[in-house]
């Protein structure tokens, strides 16, 4: 149950860098290192919340 807890956190941590991105972009516009950095934030979340929903 641990682990669950952990790895949820962590992929709230991602998607918040996501969002944090996104609202980077729509302030400056888009970069090619904003791309990267919201789509890498958001397969780390995914892989959390995979490996977390494997050891609920």
């Amino acid at each position: 149950m641990v682990i669950y807890y952990v790895a949820i956190g962590f992929a709230v941590l991602f998607l918040l860098s996501a969002a944090a991105e996104v609202l980077s972009v729509l302030t400056k516009g888009p970069t090619w290192k904003a791309l990267w950095t919201t789509t890498g934030s958001l397969l780390l979340a995914l892989i959390c919340f995979v490996t977390g929903t494997q050891f609920y």
